[in-house]
């Protein structure tokens, strides 16, 4: 494999009053080149050999800005974006024989694909009462899409708008008990390696292939929460999901293929905990444990779903400070997913145990971070697929057991307001999916 990544960000703020009012500008880049070559062997009396060479360009371009306009007893937020990806990726099949290589074009494809999305959104935080405070929101997000598989010149283009609303009320009964309730409406997108119409294969009578024509998800969220002493938070959720998409498995004219479709709804209910301990100066920890009930439903006749059923993880990380000026910690965490099921998957326990040590230095300009990630190598991702007429197991175990030894310097005056800023790029996490 071979992957180079390229990001790069830029902001400008403009205060507008003694408010707090501000306009905001900013842009996001990401430039990602990913190369595969996948070697393949299938023994059938005699083995077959050969190879995929894959080649996946992905460019994200986003531009935003935002307005915070402040009142003596409203906050108001408003803002545009707009965000374009273009993917170009080919895929190469190769066949070997006596260690010649030979394309193999009807094993091979390439796909080009755009998508442009267009987003304004408003907000307003008011106070209802001394002890009520609420926010109300609604974005609108508006898609252009287009893809082209070169193969065979199949083409999917679709354009769709959808409004998103936001709605959430607080109650503060005193400083040490606070309830909220809210509701949001959410999408998720595909990946843009489950909408690459292009085969990638693992053995002469098997291949993932992607799905040019996939839809978004799209879910309603609500959830009910109560805060005690602004350290233990208990939160009921329920999630809605519609149009949900996941992997499948399918097996025609002796080949059996992987892929990514729409293919049911969910009901999600659950209860969360989230408690943090820091009465002891050289101590601080974190707990966060949920426990949820999935029920899914088939929108197709030909997929069975299993029934519903419970499911559970826990996540605790300590800080352990070995100098009173906490600049000497010892990490110490463990996180567990209990088995659970949701759609025709079946995803088994996997756990994780991992320490580190960090030290400030320099009045703190000089970070160093050592880290031991799945010290027991056990983290794994395992499970069982189950379908009409067949069952799949699977079983990926990728390279979760690292070492990893970070060091940061920070130059120029930290002091000054406004020198670093946090920026949200939520469309990084679709790229190469």
């Amino acid at each position: 494999n071979n992957n180079n990544n390229h990001y790069a960000t830029a902001f400008y703020d403009i205060k507008l009053d003694s408010l707090g009012s501000k306009l905001s500008f900013s842009g996001n880049l990401i430039s990602n080149k990913l190369a595969l070559i996948n070697n393949v062997s299938t023994f059938q009396n005699t083995e077959k050999e050969a190879a995929n060479y894959n080649n996946n360009l992905y460019n994200v371009y986003s531009g935003q800005v935002d307005l915070e306009k402040n009142f003596s007893k409203i906050k108001t937020e408003s803002g545009l974006k707009y965000t374009m990806f273009k993917n170009e990726s080919t895929a190469q099949f190769f066949d070997i024989e006596n260690e010649q290589t030979q394309l193999n074009p009807l094993r091979s494809n390439a796909f080009i694909y755009h998508e442009k999305n267009y987003a304004a959104y408003v907000s307003s935080s008011f106070k209802i009462a001394e002890k009520w405070d609420a926010k109300l929101g609604l974005r609108y997000e508006q898609t252009e899409l287009d893809g082209t598989a070169k193969s065979d010149g199949t083409m999917v283009k679709s354009s769709y708008g959808k409004f998103f609303p936001t709605v959430y009320f607080s109650y503060k009964a005193d400083d040490n008990n606070t309830m909220s309730l809210n509701y949001s409406r959410r999408i998720r997108r595909p990946y843009f390696g489950n909408l690459n119409p292009s085969k990638i294969y693992t053995s002469d009578y098997e291949y993932y292939v992607g799905n040019q024509f996939l839809k978004p998800s799209f879910s309603d969220n609500v959830e009910l929460s109560y805060v005690l002493k602004n350290n233990f938070t208990t939160t009921l959720y329920f999630t809605h999901t519609a149009d949900s998409w996941d992997r499948i498995q399918k097996i025609e004219n002796g080949n059996k293929f992987t892929t990514t479709e729409n293919f049911y709804t969910e009901n999600q209910t659950g209860m969360s905990l989230n408690y943090s301990f820091n009465k002891l100066r050289w101590l601080e920890s974190n707990m966060f444990l949920t426990g949820f009930y999935n029920q899914s439903t088939s929108t197709r006749s030909d997929v069975s779903i299993f029934p519903a059923s419970f499911g559970a993880n826990l996540n605790i990380n300590n800080s352990f400070y070995l100098r009173k000026d906490k600049n000497l910690a010892f990490t110490l965490g463990y996180w567990m997913d209990l088995p659970s099921k949701r759609g025709i998957t079946y995803i088994d326990f996997s756990n994780n145990l991992y320490a580190g040590l960090k030290l400030n230095l320099l009045q703190k300009n000089l970070m160093i971070n050592l880290s031991v990630n799945d010290i027991f190598n056990t983290q794994a991702y395992k499970g069982r697929e189950t379908y009409a007429n067949f069952t799949s197991s699977f079983k990926y175990k990728g390279l979760s057991q690292s070492a990893n030894l970070s060091v940061t310097y920070k130059f120029g005056n930290n002091n000054i307001k406004g020198a670093t800023k946090q920026t949200k790029f939520e469309e990084q996490s679709r790229v190469g999916g």
